[in-house]
């Protein structure tokens, strides 16, 4: 028994004066920032996930953070869902949630899940859950503050050794420190974000299409969070780039035209060079991530998307000159 689970369900069932029958089910999934287990107990409706924060610099305001996001976003539209939130521990840091049953859109879309869904519907189902995701938090218009957007892919290219560093990595950063200019005085969207929507944090199940793993973080722009899908939809293709798959965006255009037809296009930039430039930006975040990796949890995966996504930037830098 995973001795941090334990510790976190007695304090809970001595805070709570919950029975102590709980039962941990299967083995927890780990990340390098928490572990997640299933645990099943006559204290709770369902079966639910205890997600414990491990080694992040803050892990008690990540979980506070996590618990007011579910709070604030557990209400259900339909078959847009959310976990509900059931507890916050604040020894160790953990989250006790309703476990959501069902595959990632990653596992629907390649085949490697019991569901099977056209490509195109399962990208409008995406699309629908993050335009009610959105819509949940107040929307204003605010400028792309460019400098610190600069700042932030700077520091992390400082951090990269030159061997780390693929061919034409040098030349995306200037491609991009030149153009980014164009997005002063250009208003966005902003608004509380997912932060990390990618088809690996959303589960289609039962009928209902769940979202996970977020933080609600506020006065971002919600671009961020429909990039970051189609970035990932990108990478993962396992297909050669070609003119026919990528479209003057960057991203694949049949999986542009599927997510955006269920999206509010209001919330996207009318502009398409600033499109481009915002695709550019979190590609770069992207990679940038993957090579500063010292421990990355799939070696294979994590080779694929380097491959992918290192094309896709040039191929973007390429556009933008």
């Amino acid at each position: 028994m995973d001795p941090l689970l334990r510790q976190v369900m007695h304090e809970y069932c001595r805070g709570s004066g919950a029975p102590a029958d709980w039962v941990a089910l299967a083995a927890p999934r780990v990340r390098r920032e928490a572990r997640i287990h299933r645990v099943r107990s006559a204290a709770f409706p369902c079966d639910v996930a205890v997600k414990i924060f491990l080694d992040r610099a803050q892990p008690l305001q990540h979980a506070r953070r996590l618990h007011a996001a579910l709070a604030s976003y557990h209400e259900p539209a339909g078959r847009l869902r959310v976990a509900a939130p059931l507890a916050l521990l604040e020894t160790p840091p953990a989250v006790v949630m309703e476990w959501v049953g069902g595959s990632d859109l990653q596992r629907v879309l390649h085949g490697a899940a019991p569901e099977r869904l056209p490509r195109a519907e399962a990208l409008a189902l995406s699309a629908r859950w993050l335009a009610w995701f959105h819509a949940r938090g107040a929307v204003a218009l605010q400028p792309l503050d460019v400098d610190a957007a600069l700042a932030r892919i700077g520091s992390r290219a400082a951090t990269l050794p030159a061997a780390a560093r693929a061919q034409g990595y040098d030349d995306c950063l200037a491609s991009l420190a030149r153009h980014l200019d164009t997005l002063r005085g250009v208003p966005l969207a902003h608004g509380a974000v997912h932060g990390d929507f990618t088809p690996y944090n959303l589960l289609l199940g039962g009928g209902q299409v769940y979202g996970i793993d977020f933080l609600a973080r506020r006065a971002s722009p919600l671009v961020a969070d429909v990039n970051r899908m189609l970035v990932y939809l990108f990478a993962h293709r396992f297909a050669p780039v070609s003119a026919r798959l990528l479209g003057p965006r960057g991203c694949a255009r049949d999986d542009w035209a599927a997510f955006g037809a269920h999206y509010d296009a209001r919330l996207l930039p009318n502009d398409e060079h600033a499109f481009l430039l915002l695709q550019f930006l979190e590609v770069m975040r992207r990679w940038g991530v993957l090579l500063g990796e010292h421990r990355p949890p799939s070696r294979l995966l994590r080779a694929i998307e380097k491959r992918r996504l290192r094309a896709q930037a040039l191929h973007i830098a390429r556009l933008l000159d």
